[in-house]
Protein backbone atom coordinates (compact mmCIF):
# COMPACT_ATOMS: atom_id res chain seq x y z
CA UNK A 1 0.00 0.00 0.00
CA UNK A 2 2.51 2.32 0.94
CA UNK A 3 4.10 2.29 -2.52
CA UNK A 4 1.44 2.66 -4.21
CA UNK A 5 0.38 6.16 -2.42
CA UNK A 6 4.54 6.55 -3.09
CA UNK A 7 4.06 6.01 -6.99
CA UNK A 8 0.54 8.25 -7.03
CA UNK A 9 2.33 11.23 -4.87
CA UNK A 10 5.18 11.19 -7.77
CA UNK A 11 3.07 11.20 -10.27
CA UNK A 12 0.64 14.20 -8.94
CA UNK A 13 3.92 16.21 -7.91
CA UNK A 14 4.76 16.03 -11.26
CA UNK A 15 1.44 16.98 -12.58
CA UNK A 16 1.12 20.22 -10.58
CA UNK A 17 4.94 21.46 -10.28
CA UNK A 18 6.54 19.93 -13.36
CA UNK A 19 6.07 22.37 -16.37
CA UNK A 20 6.72 21.41 -20.01
CA UNK A 21 9.52 23.10 -20.56
CA UNK A 22 11.40 22.53 -17.61
CA UNK A 23 14.76 21.13 -17.40
CA UNK A 24 15.51 21.21 -21.35
CA UNK A 25 18.79 23.87 -20.83
CA UNK A 26 17.09 26.57 -23.45
CA UNK A 27 18.52 29.79 -24.42
CA UNK A 28 15.29 30.96 -24.61
CA UNK A 29 14.25 30.50 -21.01
CA UNK A 30 14.97 33.48 -19.39
CA UNK A 31 11.80 34.85 -21.37
CA UNK A 32 9.35 31.67 -20.89
CA UNK A 33 6.25 33.02 -19.34
CA UNK A 34 7.10 36.83 -20.32
CA UNK A 35 6.92 39.14 -23.05
CA UNK A 36 9.75 40.92 -24.51
CA UNK A 37 8.74 44.47 -25.59
CA UNK A 38 10.72 45.34 -29.13
CA UNK A 39 11.20 48.98 -29.92
CA UNK A 40 12.50 49.88 -32.86
CA UNK A 41 12.91 53.88 -34.60
CA UNK A 42 12.49 54.63 -38.03
CA UNK A 43 12.75 57.71 -39.64
CA UNK A 44 9.60 59.57 -41.29
CA UNK A 45 11.11 58.28 -44.60
CA UNK A 46 11.66 55.02 -43.54
CA UNK A 47 8.71 54.82 -41.73
CA UNK A 48 6.35 55.68 -45.22
CA UNK A 49 8.81 53.29 -47.39
CA UNK A 50 7.95 50.37 -45.02
CA UNK A 51 4.26 51.26 -45.45
CA UNK A 52 4.51 51.28 -49.10
CA UNK A 53 6.74 48.55 -49.28
CA UNK A 54 4.77 45.79 -47.61
CA UNK A 55 1.59 47.02 -49.57
CA UNK A 56 1.01 43.30 -51.13
CA UNK A 57 -2.19 41.70 -52.19
CA UNK A 58 -2.82 38.06 -51.79
CA UNK A 59 -2.28 37.43 -56.29
CA UNK A 60 0.93 38.58 -55.90
CA UNK A 61 2.51 35.99 -53.74
CA UNK A 62 0.84 33.18 -56.04
CA UNK A 63 2.96 30.92 -58.90
CA UNK A 64 6.01 31.14 -56.95
CA UNK A 65 6.17 34.82 -56.76
CA UNK A 66 6.57 35.35 -53.03
CA UNK A 67 10.51 35.05 -53.22
CA UNK A 68 10.34 37.96 -55.36
CA UNK A 69 8.76 40.75 -53.16
CA UNK A 70 11.05 43.35 -52.31
CA UNK A 71 12.05 43.76 -48.73
CA UNK A 72 12.00 46.55 -46.70
CA UNK A 73 15.22 47.28 -44.50
CA UNK A 74 17.19 49.79 -41.86
CA UNK A 75 19.94 49.18 -39.80
CA UNK A 76 18.45 50.89 -36.41
CA UNK A 77 19.61 50.58 -32.56
CA UNK A 78 16.88 48.82 -31.12
CA UNK A 79 15.25 49.30 -27.58
CA UNK A 80 14.68 45.08 -25.91
CA UNK A 81 12.86 44.96 -22.31
CA UNK A 82 12.48 41.91 -20.91
CA UNK A 83 11.82 41.35 -17.32
CA UNK A 84 13.95 43.87 -15.43
CA UNK A 85 16.57 43.78 -17.92
CA UNK A 86 16.54 46.50 -20.85
CA UNK A 87 19.43 46.20 -23.80
CA UNK A 88 19.73 48.56 -26.64
CA UNK A 89 21.40 46.84 -29.51
CA UNK A 90 22.38 47.69 -33.39
CA UNK A 91 20.04 45.52 -35.47
CA UNK A 92 19.02 44.84 -39.20
CA UNK A 93 15.35 45.32 -39.68
CA UNK A 94 13.38 43.94 -42.24
CA UNK A 95 10.43 42.24 -43.72
CA UNK A 96 10.22 38.57 -43.46
CA UNK A 97 8.24 35.99 -44.41
CA UNK A 98 6.92 34.62 -47.98
CA UNK A 99 3.80 33.68 -48.72
CA UNK A 100 2.66 35.53 -45.33
CA UNK A 101 3.40 38.75 -46.46
CA UNK A 102 -0.58 38.82 -48.09
CA UNK A 103 -2.01 39.18 -44.74
CA UNK A 104 -2.86 42.54 -43.56
CA UNK A 105 -0.05 42.08 -40.17
CA UNK A 106 3.24 41.82 -41.37
CA UNK A 107 6.09 40.06 -40.24
CA UNK A 108 9.90 40.83 -39.63
CA UNK A 109 12.91 39.30 -39.40
CA UNK A 110 16.19 40.88 -37.36
CA UNK A 111 19.69 40.52 -37.48
CA UNK A 112 22.02 41.77 -34.49
CA UNK A 113 25.50 42.28 -34.27
CA UNK A 114 25.72 40.71 -30.93
CA UNK A 115 23.79 38.13 -29.35
CA UNK A 116 20.40 38.36 -27.46
CA UNK A 117 18.94 35.15 -25.87
CA UNK A 118 22.15 33.22 -27.44
CA UNK A 119 21.04 34.11 -31.16
CA UNK A 120 21.80 37.33 -33.40
CA UNK A 121 19.01 36.56 -35.71
CA UNK A 122 15.41 36.68 -34.29
CA UNK A 123 11.93 36.65 -36.08
CA UNK A 124 8.61 38.08 -35.49
CA UNK A 125 5.61 36.48 -36.70
CA UNK A 126 2.44 37.61 -36.37
CA UNK A 127 0.40 34.34 -37.36
CA UNK A 128 -2.72 36.06 -37.80
CA UNK A 129 -4.65 33.32 -38.87
CA UNK A 130 -4.03 31.19 -36.10
CA UNK A 131 -6.74 31.93 -33.77
CA UNK A 132 -4.74 30.08 -30.95
CA UNK A 133 -2.15 32.14 -30.81
CA UNK A 134 0.13 29.12 -30.14
CA UNK A 135 0.59 26.96 -33.19
CA UNK A 136 4.39 27.67 -33.63
CA UNK A 137 5.14 28.09 -30.20
CA UNK A 138 3.68 24.81 -29.21
CA UNK A 139 5.36 23.41 -31.97
CA UNK A 140 8.52 24.74 -31.36
CA UNK A 141 8.61 23.49 -27.65
CA UNK A 142 7.43 19.79 -28.78
CA UNK A 143 10.07 19.94 -30.84
CA UNK A 144 12.76 20.80 -27.93
CA UNK A 145 11.02 18.65 -26.02
CA UNK A 146 11.24 16.01 -28.12
CA UNK A 147 15.18 15.84 -27.94
CA UNK A 148 15.78 17.54 -31.47
CA UNK A 149 17.72 20.31 -32.25
CA UNK A 150 15.05 23.17 -33.07
CA UNK A 151 14.34 26.49 -33.26
CA UNK A 152 12.67 28.03 -29.67
CA UNK A 153 9.73 30.57 -29.65
CA UNK A 154 8.89 33.02 -26.93
CA UNK A 155 6.60 36.05 -27.37
CA UNK A 156 6.72 39.95 -28.12
CA UNK A 157 5.07 43.10 -28.38
CA UNK A 158 6.88 45.23 -31.09
CA UNK A 159 6.64 49.06 -31.26
CA UNK A 160 7.57 51.55 -34.69
CA UNK A 161 8.14 54.97 -33.90
CA UNK A 162 5.82 53.89 -30.39
CA UNK A 163 2.33 53.00 -32.14
CA UNK A 164 1.95 49.56 -31.23
CA UNK A 165 1.88 47.08 -33.92
CA UNK A 166 0.60 44.68 -32.30
CA UNK A 167 1.63 40.97 -30.47
CA UNK A 168 4.44 38.65 -32.48
CA UNK A 169 5.35 35.36 -31.82
CA UNK A 170 9.29 35.32 -31.48
CA UNK A 171 11.74 32.48 -33.04
CA UNK A 172 15.27 32.40 -33.09
CA UNK A 173 16.28 31.21 -36.67
CA UNK A 174 18.33 28.48 -38.50
CA UNK A 175 20.97 30.18 -39.02
CA UNK A 176 25.14 29.98 -38.25
CA UNK A 177 25.05 31.34 -34.64
CA UNK A 178 22.11 29.54 -33.97
CA UNK A 179 23.72 26.73 -35.36
CA UNK A 180 26.83 26.97 -33.11
CA UNK A 181 24.99 27.70 -29.86
CA UNK A 182 22.75 24.35 -30.33
CA UNK A 183 25.66 21.97 -31.94
CA UNK A 184 28.49 23.53 -29.39
CA UNK A 185 30.59 24.33 -32.01
CA UNK A 186 33.90 27.33 -31.34
CA UNK A 187 32.26 30.51 -31.53
CA UNK A 188 34.77 31.88 -34.08
CA UNK A 189 34.04 29.39 -36.70
CA UNK A 190 32.31 30.23 -39.82
CA UNK A 191 33.39 27.03 -41.26
CA UNK A 192 29.74 25.17 -41.91
CA UNK A 193 27.90 22.67 -44.13
CA UNK A 194 24.11 24.44 -43.79
CA UNK A 195 21.91 24.59 -46.32
CA UNK A 196 18.36 26.18 -46.03
CA UNK A 197 15.59 24.39 -48.11
CA UNK A 198 13.16 27.51 -48.82
CA UNK A 199 11.57 26.47 -52.26
CA UNK A 200 8.90 23.88 -52.52
CA UNK A 201 10.21 20.78 -53.74
CA UNK A 202 12.98 19.39 -51.87
CA UNK A 203 12.49 15.41 -51.75
CA UNK A 204 16.03 14.31 -52.16
CA UNK A 205 15.24 13.30 -55.84
CA UNK A 206 18.52 13.92 -57.98
CA UNK A 207 18.23 17.36 -58.82
CA UNK A 208 16.36 18.48 -56.06
CA UNK A 209 18.84 20.54 -54.61
CA UNK A 210 18.07 23.32 -56.49
CA UNK A 211 15.10 24.33 -53.87
CA UNK A 212 17.81 24.88 -51.23
CA UNK A 213 20.58 27.46 -51.02
CA UNK A 214 24.09 27.69 -48.92
CA UNK A 215 22.90 29.43 -45.68
CA UNK A 216 25.86 30.58 -44.62
CA UNK A 217 26.14 32.89 -48.02
CA UNK A 218 23.78 33.34 -50.15
CA UNK A 219 25.76 34.53 -53.17
CA UNK A 220 27.52 30.45 -53.09
CA UNK A 221 25.73 28.47 -55.70
CA UNK A 222 28.04 25.74 -55.41
CA UNK A 223 25.59 23.14 -53.50
CA UNK A 224 28.23 19.86 -54.29
CA UNK A 225 27.80 19.16 -50.79
CA UNK A 226 24.11 18.63 -51.00
CA UNK A 227 24.45 16.74 -54.43
CA UNK A 228 26.90 14.37 -52.39
CA UNK A 229 23.83 13.80 -49.61
CA UNK A 230 21.18 13.45 -52.37
CA UNK A 231 23.41 10.72 -54.11
CA UNK A 232 23.71 8.58 -50.82
CA UNK A 233 20.20 8.93 -50.18
CA UNK A 234 19.18 7.37 -53.75
CA UNK A 235 22.24 4.77 -53.60
CA UNK A 236 21.71 3.59 -49.93
CA UNK A 237 19.08 0.60 -49.17
CA UNK A 238 19.54 -0.22 -45.55
CA UNK A 239 19.16 1.57 -42.44
CA UNK A 240 23.27 0.75 -41.80
CA UNK A 241 24.26 2.54 -45.10
CA UNK A 242 21.50 5.63 -44.17
CA UNK A 243 23.47 6.36 -41.05
CA UNK A 244 26.58 6.12 -42.33
CA UNK A 245 26.17 9.61 -43.18
CA UNK A 246 22.05 10.50 -42.11
CA UNK A 247 21.44 11.15 -38.45
CA UNK A 248 18.63 8.57 -39.15
CA UNK A 249 17.17 8.49 -34.98
CA UNK A 250 17.16 13.11 -35.74
CA UNK A 251 15.14 12.66 -38.89
CA UNK A 252 12.69 10.08 -38.42
CA UNK A 253 12.18 11.98 -35.51
CA UNK A 254 11.68 15.15 -37.20
CA UNK A 255 9.12 13.63 -39.67
CA UNK A 256 7.51 12.15 -37.19
CA UNK A 257 6.67 15.07 -35.52
CA UNK A 258 5.74 16.86 -38.74
CA UNK A 259 2.86 13.98 -39.46
CA UNK A 260 1.83 14.22 -35.53
CA UNK A 261 1.00 18.55 -35.48
CA UNK A 262 -0.42 17.46 -39.18
CA UNK A 263 2.19 19.46 -41.20
CA UNK A 264 2.29 19.75 -44.99
CA UNK A 265 4.52 22.69 -44.87
CA UNK A 266 7.91 20.71 -44.22
CA UNK A 267 9.75 17.65 -45.56
CA UNK A 268 6.76 15.47 -45.93
CA UNK A 269 4.69 16.87 -48.54
CA UNK A 270 6.08 20.49 -49.91
CA UNK A 271 9.52 19.70 -49.50
CA UNK A 272 10.42 22.94 -47.73
CA UNK A 273 10.90 25.15 -44.67
CA UNK A 274 14.22 23.25 -43.49
CA UNK A 275 17.66 23.20 -43.30
CA UNK A 276 20.34 20.44 -43.69
CA UNK A 277 23.18 20.50 -41.70
CA UNK A 278 26.49 18.98 -41.78
CA UNK A 279 28.24 17.50 -37.86
CA UNK A 280 31.47 18.06 -38.11
CA UNK A 281 32.26 15.54 -35.32
CA UNK A 282 30.56 12.51 -37.42
CA UNK A 283 30.40 14.09 -41.12
CA UNK A 284 26.63 13.20 -40.38
CA UNK A 285 23.87 15.20 -41.35
CA UNK A 286 20.52 16.40 -39.40
CA UNK A 287 17.74 18.17 -40.54
CA UNK A 288 16.37 21.55 -38.64
CA UNK A 289 12.47 22.28 -39.34
CA UNK A 290 11.19 25.64 -39.04
CA UNK A 291 7.98 27.86 -39.59
CA UNK A 292 4.54 26.28 -38.07
CA UNK A 293 1.83 28.23 -38.91
CA UNK A 294 0.51 25.76 -40.89
CA UNK A 295 0.41 22.88 -38.33
CA UNK A 296 -2.49 21.01 -36.40
CA UNK A 297 -4.07 20.20 -39.43
CA UNK A 298 -4.73 24.20 -40.58
CA UNK A 299 -4.96 24.58 -44.21
CA UNK A 300 -4.44 20.98 -44.92
CA UNK A 301 -6.78 19.74 -47.74
CA UNK A 302 -7.44 16.82 -50.06
CA UNK A 303 -5.08 17.69 -52.37
CA UNK A 304 -1.97 16.97 -50.18
CA UNK A 305 -3.18 13.48 -50.40
CA UNK A 306 -2.94 10.71 -53.11
CA UNK A 307 -6.04 8.43 -50.95
CA UNK A 308 -8.62 6.97 -53.61
CA UNK A 309 -11.78 8.41 -53.06
CA UNK A 310 -15.40 6.85 -54.10
CA UNK A 311 -16.49 6.95 -57.72
CA UNK A 312 -14.75 4.24 -58.66
CA UNK A 313 -11.45 5.28 -56.73
CA UNK A 314 -11.22 8.71 -59.02
CA UNK A 315 -10.67 11.50 -57.50
CA UNK A 316 -9.63 12.72 -54.11
CA UNK A 317 -11.39 11.85 -51.04
CA UNK A 318 -12.64 14.90 -49.94
CA UNK A 319 -14.35 13.42 -46.37
CA UNK A 320 -10.85 12.54 -45.20
CA UNK A 321 -10.00 13.05 -41.32
CA UNK A 322 -6.61 13.98 -40.68
CA UNK A 323 -5.71 13.37 -37.44
CA UNK A 324 -6.34 9.49 -38.79
CA UNK A 325 -4.24 9.45 -41.24
CA UNK A 326 -1.19 6.74 -41.14
CA UNK A 327 2.02 7.91 -41.44
CA UNK A 328 2.17 6.05 -45.35
CA UNK A 329 -0.85 8.23 -46.24
CA UNK A 330 0.09 11.21 -44.74
CA UNK A 331 3.23 11.13 -47.09
CA UNK A 332 1.05 9.54 -49.97
CA UNK A 333 1.43 11.73 -52.02
CA UNK A 334 5.35 12.72 -52.80
CA UNK A 335 5.97 8.57 -51.27
CA UNK A 336 9.71 9.23 -50.27
CA UNK A 337 11.68 6.49 -51.49
CA UNK A 338 13.95 7.08 -48.27
CA UNK A 339 11.28 5.65 -46.13
CA UNK A 340 10.46 2.53 -48.03
CA UNK A 341 14.23 1.55 -46.04
CA UNK A 342 14.22 3.23 -42.97
CA UNK A 343 10.36 2.65 -42.03
CA UNK A 344 8.14 0.41 -44.45
CA UNK A 345 10.70 -2.89 -44.91
CA UNK A 346 11.02 -2.90 -40.81
CA UNK A 347 9.50 -0.22 -38.78
CA UNK A 348 10.95 -1.51 -34.94
CA UNK A 349 13.16 1.74 -34.86
CA UNK A 350 10.70 4.22 -36.41
CA UNK A 351 7.92 2.65 -33.43
CA UNK A 352 10.62 3.14 -30.50
CA UNK A 353 11.33 6.91 -31.99
CA UNK A 354 7.61 7.26 -32.47
CA UNK A 355 6.87 5.74 -28.58
CA UNK A 356 9.67 8.03 -27.11
CA UNK A 357 7.85 10.97 -28.34
CA UNK A 358 4.50 10.52 -27.50
CA UNK A 359 5.94 9.55 -23.53
CA UNK A 360 8.25 12.98 -23.90
CA UNK A 361 6.37 15.07 -26.16
CA UNK A 362 3.00 14.27 -27.81
CA UNK A 363 0.08 13.18 -25.43
CA UNK A 364 -2.54 15.20 -24.37
CA UNK A 365 -2.00 14.91 -20.97
CA UNK A 366 1.05 16.85 -21.08
CA UNK A 367 0.25 19.36 -23.80
CA UNK A 368 -3.13 20.17 -22.36
CA UNK A 369 -1.61 21.52 -18.82
CA UNK A 370 0.79 23.68 -21.41
CA UNK A 371 -1.75 25.07 -23.45
CA UNK A 372 -3.21 26.23 -20.61
CA UNK A 373 -0.55 27.92 -18.70
CA UNK A 374 -0.14 29.44 -22.27
CA UNK A 375 -3.63 30.44 -22.66
CA UNK A 376 -3.44 31.89 -19.13
CA UNK A 377 -0.18 34.05 -20.14
CA UNK A 378 -1.20 35.05 -23.37
CA UNK A 379 -5.16 36.47 -22.61
CA UNK A 380 -4.30 40.05 -22.08
CA UNK A 381 -2.03 40.46 -25.00
CA UNK A 382 -4.17 38.86 -27.20
CA UNK A 383 -7.15 41.11 -26.22
CA UNK A 384 -4.75 44.19 -26.89
CA UNK A 385 -4.01 42.41 -30.21
CA UNK A 386 -7.32 42.59 -30.71
CA UNK A 387 -8.99 45.34 -29.74
CA UNK A 388 -9.09 47.99 -32.69
CA UNK A 389 -6.93 51.46 -31.96
CA UNK A 390 -8.74 54.68 -34.07
CA UNK A 391 -10.91 51.46 -35.76
CA UNK A 392 -7.95 49.88 -36.66
CA UNK A 393 -6.21 46.90 -35.06
CA UNK A 394 -2.68 46.98 -34.16
CA UNK A 395 -0.30 46.50 -36.84
CA UNK A 396 -2.43 45.96 -39.52
CA UNK A 397 -0.43 47.96 -42.42
CA UNK A 398 -0.97 46.30 -45.08
CA UNK A 399 -4.81 47.79 -46.59
CA UNK A 400 -4.10 44.95 -49.64
CA UNK A 401 -3.73 42.27 -48.03
CA UNK A 402 -5.81 38.87 -46.03
CA UNK A 403 -7.43 40.48 -42.76
CA UNK A 404 -8.08 38.12 -40.50
CA UNK A 405 -11.55 37.54 -38.36
CA UNK A 406 -10.76 36.96 -35.40
CA UNK A 407 -11.81 38.00 -32.50
CA UNK A 408 -11.10 37.79 -28.63
CA UNK A 409 -13.94 35.25 -28.04
CA UNK A 410 -12.88 33.54 -30.89
CA UNK A 411 -9.05 33.37 -29.07
CA UNK A 412 -11.05 32.38 -26.05
CA UNK A 413 -13.35 29.80 -26.91
CA UNK A 414 -10.63 28.15 -29.88
CA UNK A 415 -10.25 24.26 -28.09
CA UNK A 416 -9.19 23.05 -32.36
CA UNK A 417 -5.63 22.16 -31.20
CA UNK A 418 -6.29 20.53 -28.65
CA UNK A 419 -8.97 18.33 -30.12
CA UNK A 420 -6.28 17.78 -32.90
CA UNK A 421 -3.91 16.68 -30.50
CA UNK A 422 -6.18 14.35 -28.48
CA UNK A 423 -7.80 12.71 -31.44
CA UNK A 424 -4.21 12.38 -33.53
CA UNK A 425 -2.96 10.83 -30.14
CA UNK A 426 -5.59 8.35 -29.94
CA UNK A 427 -5.32 7.58 -33.69
CA UNK A 428 -1.74 6.38 -33.14
CA UNK A 429 -2.33 4.57 -30.23
CA UNK A 430 -4.77 2.36 -32.10
CA UNK A 431 -2.68 1.76 -34.71
CA UNK A 432 0.24 0.80 -33.09
CA UNK A 433 -0.88 -0.74 -29.78
CA UNK A 434 0.22 1.22 -27.43
CA UNK A 435 -0.48 1.47 -24.18
CA UNK A 436 -2.21 5.17 -23.32
CA UNK A 437 -1.79 4.47 -19.69
CA UNK A 438 1.48 3.38 -19.94
CA UNK A 439 2.53 6.34 -22.20
CA UNK A 440 0.78 8.96 -19.94
CA UNK A 441 2.87 7.31 -16.82
CA UNK A 442 5.75 7.85 -17.80
CA UNK A 443 5.60 11.04 -19.37
CA UNK A 444 4.75 12.27 -15.95
CA UNK A 445 7.65 10.18 -14.41
CA UNK A 446 10.38 10.37 -16.63
CA UNK A 447 12.33 13.53 -17.22
CA UNK A 448 12.87 14.49 -21.04
CA UNK A 449 16.44 15.25 -22.28
CA UNK A 450 16.57 18.02 -25.05
CA UNK A 451 18.97 17.81 -27.38
CA UNK A 452 20.74 21.13 -26.11
CA UNK A 453 21.14 19.11 -22.64
CA UNK A 454 22.68 16.48 -25.10
CA UNK A 455 24.90 19.04 -27.03
CA UNK A 456 25.95 21.24 -23.48
CA UNK A 457 26.94 17.51 -21.18
CA UNK A 458 28.85 16.65 -24.38
CA UNK A 459 30.61 19.43 -24.80
CA UNK A 460 31.09 19.72 -20.64
CA UNK A 461 32.30 16.05 -20.99
CA UNK A 462 35.02 17.27 -23.77
CA UNK A 463 36.09 20.35 -21.52
CA UNK A 464 36.88 18.24 -18.42
CA UNK A 465 38.66 15.39 -20.42
CA UNK A 466 40.71 18.51 -21.46
CA UNK A 467 41.02 20.29 -17.84
CA UNK A 468 39.21 23.11 -19.75
CA UNK A 469 36.85 24.63 -17.99
CA UNK A 470 38.25 25.66 -14.51
CA UNK A 471 34.95 28.46 -14.20
CA UNK A 472 32.26 25.39 -13.97
CA UNK A 473 33.62 24.36 -10.37
CA UNK A 474 32.19 27.65 -8.98
CA UNK A 475 29.50 28.03 -11.09
CA UNK A 476 30.22 29.76 -13.90
CA UNK A 477 30.25 28.88 -17.82
CA UNK A 478 33.23 28.37 -20.07
CA UNK A 479 33.00 31.05 -22.57
CA UNK A 480 33.10 30.21 -26.46
CA UNK A 481 35.46 33.09 -27.23
CA UNK A 482 39.04 34.33 -25.75
CA UNK A 483 38.21 38.47 -25.03
CA UNK A 484 39.60 38.90 -21.65
CA UNK A 485 37.91 41.59 -19.77
CA UNK A 486 39.17 40.86 -15.95
CA UNK A 487 41.90 38.62 -14.35
CA UNK A 488 41.49 37.89 -10.71
CA UNK A 489 43.43 35.44 -8.76
CA UNK A 490 41.19 32.72 -9.88
CA UNK A 491 41.44 33.12 -13.77
CA UNK A 492 40.76 34.88 -16.72
CA UNK A 493 37.15 35.95 -17.57
CA UNK A 494 35.14 37.33 -19.98
CA UNK A 495 31.22 38.67 -20.93
CA UNK A 496 29.04 36.42 -23.39
CA UNK A 497 25.54 36.55 -23.75
CA UNK A 498 25.15 38.96 -20.80
CA UNK A 499 27.07 37.21 -18.35
CA UNK A 500 30.45 36.16 -17.31
CA UNK A 501 32.05 33.19 -18.42
CA UNK A 502 35.69 31.36 -17.66
CA UNK A 503 38.38 31.44 -20.32
CA UNK A 504 39.74 28.49 -21.24
CA UNK A 505 43.17 27.95 -20.56
CA UNK A 506 43.48 25.14 -22.72
CA UNK A 507 41.94 26.57 -26.01
CA UNK A 508 42.94 30.25 -25.57
CA UNK A 509 47.17 30.30 -25.68
CA UNK A 510 48.38 33.61 -26.30
CA UNK A 511 51.22 34.49 -28.13
CA UNK A 512 53.10 37.35 -26.22
CA UNK A 513 51.13 40.90 -26.86
CA UNK A 514 47.87 39.12 -28.93
CA UNK A 515 45.00 40.70 -28.54
CA UNK A 516 41.49 41.23 -30.26
CA UNK A 517 41.60 41.83 -33.81
CA UNK A 518 38.20 41.35 -35.93
CA UNK A 519 36.09 42.97 -38.10
CA UNK A 520 34.65 45.25 -35.69
CA UNK A 521 37.77 45.85 -33.53
CA UNK A 522 40.47 47.22 -35.96
CA UNK A 523 42.75 48.43 -32.96
CA UNK A 524 46.46 48.15 -32.40
CA UNK A 525 47.87 45.61 -29.64
CA UNK A 526 49.30 47.79 -26.97
CA UNK A 527 52.94 47.56 -26.08
CA UNK A 528 52.32 47.51 -21.93
CA UNK A 529 49.71 46.52 -19.96
CA UNK A 530 48.53 50.18 -18.56
CA UNK A 531 44.74 49.21 -18.76
CA UNK A 532 42.59 52.56 -19.01
CA UNK A 533 39.25 51.11 -19.97
CA UNK A 534 37.16 48.16 -19.86
CA UNK A 535 33.65 47.92 -20.72
CA UNK A 536 31.68 44.96 -22.33
CA UNK A 537 33.92 44.61 -25.35
CA UNK A 538 37.28 44.47 -23.86
CA UNK A 539 40.34 46.43 -22.35
CA UNK A 540 42.01 48.76 -23.57
CA UNK A 541 45.15 51.16 -23.03
CA UNK A 542 46.18 54.41 -24.48
CA UNK A 543 49.68 54.59 -26.29
CA UNK A 544 50.75 57.21 -28.57
CA UNK A 545 47.38 59.65 -28.87
CA UNK A 546 45.42 56.50 -29.90
CA UNK A 547 43.40 53.94 -28.25
CA UNK A 548 45.03 49.91 -28.21
CA UNK A 549 43.23 46.47 -26.97
CA UNK A 550 44.98 45.47 -23.90
CA UNK A 551 46.94 41.94 -25.00
CA UNK A 552 44.77 38.90 -23.55
CA UNK A 553 48.60 37.84 -21.04
CA UNK A 554 48.02 41.02 -19.24
CA UNK A 555 47.00 40.34 -15.36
Amino acid sequence: MKSILFTILIVFCATVYSKYLDNLDRSFDKIEEKIVNIFIPLSDEQYQNLIQIVQISPEQVQNGNAKNMPDFEAAVNATIKYGEKEEVLPVNFKTGGMYARSNSKVGFNMKFEQKIFGRKSLRLRPDPNDKSYMREKLSSDILNRAGLPSVQAGYARLYINSEFFGLYTLLDSVKPAMIKKVFRLEEETDDMILYQCKYDGMDFSIGSESHCIDAVNEDNTDLSELKDLIQKVNSATTIAQFEEFLDVDLFLKNVIVEWLIGSFDHFLILGHNFNLYKRPTDNKWCIVIYDFDNTFGYNLNAGSFNIRGRNGGWGFNQNIDYTTLSFKDFNSKVNHKIFQYLIYQDDTKFKALLKDVLVYAFNPQLLKQHMNELKTFLTPYVNEDLTPVGGQLPGRVNRKGYNSKANVNDFQRNNEVESYIQRRYDSVVKEYGFNSREIETLSQTQQPTSYFSIASAQQIEIEAKNGMCWSRSIGFVCCDKCNVLYVDEQGQWGVEDGYWCGINPSKCKYKEYECAKNKKNTLPCCTTCDIYLIDATGRYGYENGEWCNTPFNCP
